[in-house]
This record gives C-alpha cells, sequence and structure tokens, in this order.
C-alpha cells in the first residue's frame, strides 16, 4: 500500500503544490506595501487567507480515496471539470470574490471573505508568473518520453518536484512524514467548509463568473479530503513519497539548469505578486461598499490582465 500511494500520488497530483502557493502569499505580504489593517486581517483570518490560496486547487481532491483504489485497481485516473474551470476562469472568480468581500457588512466575515481575496489573489499572480516555466520543463519531459507522453502528469511532476525540495532548502530540514508537515500545509477550519463564510462566498463568486457552481456541500466534501491528504503527508506515509533516491536526479532537472534557478524564479513571481495584492485591498479597504464588476475587472486589469493563469512553456523565455 505504500508503494500504491507514492505512485499515486505522482500519477493523480495530490502533492504538495499548495505549499508553494502558501509560502509565496506569506512571503509576499511580507514585502509588500500592505498597510497595517490589511496585516492585522491576513493575521487574524489566516485560515481564510489559506483558504482563498487553495480554493482553486480543491476540486481536484474531490475524490481522494476513490482516486487511490482506481489506481489499486489499475484503472485510469478520473479528472475534476470543475478543477479545469477554476483555473480557466480565476481571474472572472478573482473580480466576483472582490465585489462580494468588498460588500461584506458584517465584521468577522468581512475580515474573514478579505483575507479570502488576498489569498485567491496571491495563487492567481503567482501561477501566471511560474507556469511559463513549470510548464516549458514539463514540454521538455514529454518530449523525452517521460509521464507516459502525458503533460498533465509532467506539469504534476515538475511542481511536485520543485514544491519538496524548494522548501527541503527553505526550512533547512525535509517536512515530509513529520508533523511540522500538518503546521505548514494545514489549514485551520478545512473540515467544517459548510460553516464557512469565505467557502460559502467563494461558492457563491463562482457561480457569478460561471453562471454555475459546485454545492457548498461539495466543496466542504474537497475540503475534508485535503485534510485527509495533509495527514497523509504529515505521517510515517509521507516519507515515502520523495526519498533521497528519487529527489537527488530531480534536483537537476527542477530546481536549477541552464534556465536558471527555481528558487531565483519563485522570488520573480512573488515579487510581482506584490502589486496584485496591494490593488486588490485598494478595493477592500474602509467601509463595505458596492463594487461593479467593470469597476473591479479595470482595477485589476492594471497589473493583471487577462487571460490564462497557466501559460505555455513557448512563452517561457530562457536567460541571455
Amino acid at each position: 500500500m505504500v508503494a500504491s500511494l507514492r505512485t499515486f500520488a505522482d500519477d493523480a497530483g495530490h502533492m504538495p503544490a499548495e505549499w508553494i502557493h502558501l509560502t509565496s502569499l506569506a512571503e509576499g505580504a511580507a514585502v509588500s506595501k500592505l498597510p497595517v489593517e490589511a496585516r492585522r486581517i491576513l493575521a487574524r483570518a489566516s485560515h481564510a487567507a489559506r483558504l482563498g490560496v487553495l480554493f482553486v486547487d480543491l476540486p481536484y481532491f474531490a475524490s481522494f480515496e476513490q482516486e487511490l483504489v482506481r489506481y489499486v485497481l489499475h484503472l485510469a485516473p478520473q479528472g475534476n471539470p470543475w478543477g479545469d474551470r477554476t483555473h480557466a476562469d480565476a481571474v472572472g472568480i478573482l473580480v466576483a470574490v472582490v465585489r462580494r468581500a468588498a460588500a461584506t457588512p458584517v465584521w468577522l466575515e468581512r475580515d474573514e471573505n478579505r483575507a479570502f481575496a488576498l489569498g485567491l489573489a496571491s495563487h492567481l499572480a503567482i501561477d501566471r508568473a511560474v507556469h511559463p516555466l513549470v510548464n516549458w520543463l514539463a514540454e521538455r519531459d514529454v518530449a523525452e518520453g517521460r509521464s507516459k507522453g502525458n503533460h498533465a502528469a509532467a506539469h504534476r511532476e515538475v511542481e511536485k518536484f520543485q514544491s519538496i525540495c524548494f522548501h527541503e532548502t527553505y526550512f533547512g530540514s525535509d517536512m515530509l512524514g513529520t508533523r511540522a508537515m500538518s503546521a505548514h500545509l494545514g489549514v485551520r477550519g478545512m473540515d467544517r467548509l459548510e460553516r464557512s463564510a469565505p467557502a460559502a462566498m467563494g461558492v457563491a463568486a463562482m457561480r457569478d463568473a460561471l453562471g454555475s457552481a459546485p454545492s457548498l456541500t461539495d466543496l466542504a466534501r474537497w475540503g475534508r479530503s485535503f485534510g485527509r491528504y495533509t495527514r497523509i503527508l504529515a505521517s510515517p506515509l509521507g516519507k515515502t513519497i520523495a526519498p533521497p533516491a528519487v529527489k537527488d536526479p530531480a534536483r537537476p532537472r527542477y530546481l536549477h539548469g541552464r534556465w536558471g534557478t527555481f528558487s531565483s524564479i519563485l522570488e520573480e513571481a512573488i515579487h510581482a505578486s506584490v502589486p496584485m495584492l496591494e490593488t486588490v485591498w485598494s478595493m477592500l479597504e474602509g467601509a463595505p461598499r458596492e463594487l461593479t464588476t467593470e469597476e473591479v475587472s479595470a482595477t485589476l486589469s492594471r497589473v493583471f490582465g487577462p487571460g490564462t493563469i497557466d501559460p505555455p512553456g513557448a512563452t517561457f523565455r530562457l536567460p541571455g
């Protein structure tokens, strides 16, 4: 079962790529010029900010256990259309989230919703800045016959090793298989999203932007699945996911090369996310107010234009 879990994680994408986004929000907020009010909200409602960071990825946790069973039975993994839609229409969802967060009248829910919006904004900015490299490396792997020629699987493999190896250096040790992993990847309240104001707002914002949305019950189920996934990574099983024999050959492929270093590219991405955070906050600060879709879209477009948050590898430019 341990071997099955490890390979399942490789094939199905349930790996701590989310970790990069959680770290990026913390680092981006730290180097930003966000005012004291915004920083206090991120501290008081850190659970909501972290939920916002993970929101567009939660659909991929719709059937964690079922996908594990499918792997053991040698059945093909099933995708989740909501995950594709949250990424394809991420900017529209953010616009709707900002509108709803800005108009939230109740103090506690208002802080949570505004923190959620900042977390979501960070995710979008980091994806758009880092994914050209991720996709370029994934396309290279596919061309070399890796990942069974499947780009999505190659993309996940790149993100997996970048996240694990980067954080091993960032924290000075391997967190997988330790209690510390729960602290860094876990989100308070993720197992009870049916009672979460920002979760309900996120679902409503998806409906605003897409015309339809998963139910809050579905979202809560995905959240519980994410919680179980986090506990697995923090358990002794977590150590089996990327042992040294697997990580060591991955480092020169995904952490550094003629294209530069992942740490420097992530640092650039974090700094690039700062204007996004500051711009989103400029629409959320002060008293509750109604904003139009056009107003929010125009304001966002000054720092983050329309388009995908998953640019193809062809948009990545090698240095020199």
